[in-house]
């Protein structure tokens, strides 16, 4: 990751699907690259949603990431958003 921020690569840049690296930092439990961009870039304005809607929180909420979840609650980089489903994950209802 610190080579492409070395290389210049845009931080912001998102896939074709709409997610940047903070929607795949979340979606993979990538706690460091949270930290990273976070603090080191300031880069709080990645907590957009994706193409399909889905902001990060959602996202690490989706897979059961804890770690992820915990970290982006004490960001204030969480959402009370619903996946397909309309399940809310700040609630965490169950199946």
């Amino acid at each position: 990751m610190r080579k492409l921020v070395k290389a210049d690569a845009d931080q912001k840049t998102k896939n074709e699907e709409g997610m940047n690296v903070l929607h795949f930092a979340a979606q993979n439990n990538s706690v460091k690259i949270v930290d990273y961009f976070l603090q080191d870039l300031h880069l709080n304005d990645l907590n957009k949603p994706d193409g399909k809607g889905k902001k990060p929180f959602l996202l690490a909420s989706e897979k059961g990431h804890a770690d992820m979840i915990n970290k982006l609650i004490t960001l204030k980089l969480f959402t009370s958003e619903k996946d397909k489903l309309v399940r809310n994950c700040a609630v965490g209802e169950e199946d």
